[in-house]
């Protein structure tokens, strides 16, 4: 009889046991969501169905629901859990589409608070009114929070929504105060079955509905206001000082004037040569990739060439060819005669050629092709001192 009574009881635990894992009454145990790749923890006063229900949960019945009827309903509404407490007083429902919009792992709070302002004419043509909002940081994912209230044939209704996009899922999981004003023990109690959510990327691997989080970031990592002018301001100091610092260290400091066409042409394609090459030496030992460069080496040889160039545009080649002239007019009308043959006068004038000559090499001191020392003693020479 005793043996009887014990294999009764057991039996007993286990149809119990089966409601409950197959999730009809999951009250009090972690609710398994496999098409959302979800576990979650509903509180054990809470009657919860999801699209697992069996034909013999008590609740349907109990509620007044047949299977068929409360799967249809939920697949019209996209929902995946629908609870509600023993007194009927708060509703847990979640709720999945498709999405192809950028995981909230991969944006930042600023954004999310900016997609919120997007929204809020939606929510009004939807009859919602946007109490409030923010970003809730979840161990694996972010949540946007908003508190909402609407109007329906019962009264006044408040609701708490969480909505995050994991994977390629977007997923609402909001507690809708049937007796209308949300209480603070409602958001805490929502809350906390936030952070219950975990996500088994396992299993969203299997389902295809992985993302690549190789660029998750927050706002503490990257900026608070959507733009981070610091980290702008260094890259591009180190680009100018990487790209056209050289450049310009040569046409200021060294020519001092603009140079020709041609030439800066030459120059430009030679250094953007070399700096493709250290670029992309520097981005295998920073990340181990073969990256290439070539866009940003394109643009900033533009600007390199600009610099170059830039100044009179008939300067650098009317210098060019004054140079060359005063090196023919050096060579032929002094070098050869005055050195060989030099003027020993003391009381000599220029004159005629003399006088041109020293004018050109006044030109060539005032332009820096020759130093002083060079001006002073040429001028003795032609002077006869």
């Amino acid at each position: 009889m005793k043996k009887n009574n014990i294999i009764t009881i057991l039996l007993l635990l286990f149809l119990f046991s089966f409601f409950s894992i197959d999730g009809m009454a999951a009250s009090g145990k972690e609710v398994i969501l496999d098409e959302l790749s979800m576990n979650i923890t509903i509180p054990t006063d809470y009657v919860v169905f999801t699209r697992g229900v069996s034909y013999y949960d008590p609740n349907l019945e109990l509620y007044g629901f047949t299977k068929d009827a409360l799967l249809q309903q939920m697949k019209s509404g996209n929902i995946y859990l629908d609870a509600w407490d023993e007194n009927v007083t708060t509703e847990i429902i979640i709720t999945m589409n498709s999405s192809s919009a950028r995981p909230y792992y991969n944006c930042t709070d600023t954004e999310l608070l900016d997609f919120i302002q997007e929204m809020e004419p939606e929510y009004k043509k939807a009859g919602l009114s946007l109490i409030n909002s923010d970003v809730y940081e979840h161990s694996q994912t972010k949540f946007i929070r908003l508190v909402v209230g609407y109007t329906n044939e019962y009264g006044n209704r408040n609701r708490i929504i969480y909505n995050t996009v994991y994977g390629s899922m977007a997923i609402n999981i909001s507690l809708t105060a049937l007796s209308g004003e949300l209480e603070s023990a409602d958001e805490k109690e929502i809350e906390s079955i936030i952070n219950s959510v975990v996500f088994d990327d396992k299993l969203l691997e299997i389902n295809g509905l992985k993302e690549d989080k190789s660029y998750e970031y927050s706002d503490a990592e990257t900026y608070s206001s959507g733009f981070d002018f610091a980290e702008f301001l260094i890259n591009l100091i180190l680009t100018v000082l990487l790209y056209s610092s050289p450049v310009a260290f040569y046409r200021y400091f060294i020519v001092k004037h603009a140079v020709e066409k041609p030439k800066a042409k030459r120059i430009t394609i030679i250094y953007g040569i070399i700096a493709f090459i250290i670029m992309s030496i520097i981005v295998y030992l920073i990340s181990g990739n073969v990256m290439s460069a070539g866009g940003a080496i394109f643009l900033w040889s533009g600007v390199n060439y600009k610099l170059l160039i830039s100044g009179d545009p008939e300067k650098a080649s009317h210098l060019e060819a004054k140079k060359e002239n005063m090196s023919t007019s050096f060579d032929s009308s002094y070098v050869q005669a005055p050195i060989i043959e030099p003027v020993v006068e003391t009381d000599h004038k220029p004159e005629g050629d003399d006088m041109e000559i020293l004018i050109k090499y006044k030109e060539m001191l005032e332009n820096e092709l020759i130093t002083q020392a060079d001006y002073e003693e040429l001028k003795k020479r032609i002077l006869g001192l």
